[in-house]
Order: structure tokens, then C-alpha cells, then sequence
């Protein structure tokens, strides 16, 4: 699996590691979800990945370069994995919704309860 937190998400999604036109919106919702964690006590206050051509980029293709590790600091193992799944959830409810109502309920009591547990395993 890729570290970076854009290419992650995208390939738990199912999608192309080059495959770039709904990039921008990924990155939207992945950082609603990274703000909703670091509100919860998980990872650095004010992260947010960043989607854009880097500075002497000869392909001239924008890119997000942050990692897990970028946002949560030390990487945790079990701590990194339910971010992972818990950024995975949300996204794909914002990104890609599941025409089932009972799919779609499942994968908010998921990301409810990596959220909750995040919460316990981090003192807060």
C-alpha cells in the first residue's frame, strides 16, 4: 500500500494510482475527515493535504505528497490502521455513496466506532 495519504485512500477506493481527474475532490473530502480526527485529538491541528504541481515537476502533474506519518506523527500501527479505515469510510460516503441504505448506514457505524476507538486509544 502507498504512505502517501492521497494514493492510500484511492487505491482502499479501488481507483488508479494515475488515474487523476477526481483528485481535487478526494482531497477535499479526505481532508474533512483528517480535520474530523485532529478535532478528536488524532493527528496534527491544521493538517491538510495539498494537491499540486511540485516545484520543478517535470511532468507538470499535480500530486499530493503527505503522508500518514506527515499527519499522525510517530506511526502507531494499530492507531495508523484505524485512521486509514476511518478516512477510507468517510470518504467513500462523501465520494462515492452506496445506493443501499443498509451499505451506507454500515459504513457510518464503522467509521463511528475506528472514530471512538481512535478516541479511547489516545486519552482524550
Amino acid at each position: 500500500m502507498t504512505d502517501t495519504i492521497l494514493g492510500s485512500i484511492k487505491q482502499m477506493l479501488g481507483l488508479q494510482q494515475d488515474y487523476t481527474p477526481f483528485d481535487p475532490e478526494l482531497v477535499m473530502h479526505i481532508n474533512s475527515a483528517l480535520m474530523a480526527l485532529t478535532q478528536l485529538g488524532i493527528g496534527r491541528k491544521g493538517f491538510m493535504i495539498t494537491y499540486e504541481v511540485p516545484v520543478g515537476a517535470e511532468d507538470g502533474v499535480a500530486r499530493s505528497v503527505e503522508t500518514w506519518k506527515d499527519f499522525l506523527g510517530s506511526v502507531d500501527l494499530p492507531n495508523l490502521q484505524a485512521a486509514k479505515s476511518y478516512v477510507y469510510f468517510k470518504v467513500k460516503l462523501s465520494y462515492d455513496p452506496s445506493g443501499s441504505s443498509v451499505l451506507q448506514d454500515n459504513y457510518k457505524a464503522l467509521a463511528d466506532e475506528y472514530a471512538f476507538r481512535l478516541l479511547v486509544a489516545s486519552g482524550q
